[in-house]
């Protein structure tokens, strides 16, 4: 299902790209240094899986039971699928396309959006905008603006983020298949970040 609907919204980002005008092929390229960036980059935001208990539980249970059925590959293929179309979509289209009337207004405006399309409470809308930001940051960290470094960036934290969720969500429905999430058939549908 969230494969599906990455399918679609990368198909629906080519649209407003070309609608819009925005060329990505400018803004994407291999570099030894986007990828290293990209990688470095992760590292930051790896604590949120560790401070943040309270969004910690809540994607446990909202994704656990879906994420918990998906093998290593499957779990990488779907923070790919993540990676690369969000940070097309938003770093790549509309801070692009928007920065066009003022930088400014393209970077907060598509990471505004990030943040409310990720916005399960009002605190993950805050966590995900800083994100979104700081994700910005990371894809003008190169020589030139590369979207590369952010889409490793954000594929990373994914998967990590889908692994610590899936074994987690393992272990408390092996240990206690009472609890009120243990059986949760929630469908994944798009992560949260």
């Amino acid at each position: 299902m969230a494969a599906a609907f990455y399918a679609a919204l990368l198909a629906a980002t080519a649209v407003i790209a070309w609608a819009a005008g925005v060329d990505l092929g400018e803004v994407i390229f291999l570099s030894s240094r986007g990828l290293a960036i990209g990688v470095i980059a992760v590292a930051p935001m790896l604590p949120l899986y560790f401070v943040a208990g309270s969004l910690r539980e809540l994607v446990i249970r909202v994704l656990g039971g879906a994420l918990s059925r998906l093998n290593l590959p499957q779990l990488g293929l779907l923070a790919v699928l993540a990676g690369v179309t969000e940070e097309c979509l938003f770093r790549g289209v509309l801070q692009a396309w928007w920065g066009r009337m003022h930088p400014l207004a393209g970077l907060i405006g598509a990471n505004l959006v990030f943040g409310l399309l990720h916005a399960v409470t009002p605190l993950y809308f805050v966590v995900a905008t800083a994100l979104g930001f700081y994700l910005s940051a990371v894809a003008d960290m190169d020589e030139s603006r590369n979207l590369l470094a952010p889409i490793v960036t954000h594929t990373l934290y994914d998967f990590l983020g889908f692994v610590v969720i899936a074994r987690e969500f393992r272990r408390r429905t092996r240990n206690a298949p009472d609890l009120p999430f243990a059986d949760s058939d929630a469908d994944s549908g798009p992560p949260l970040v």
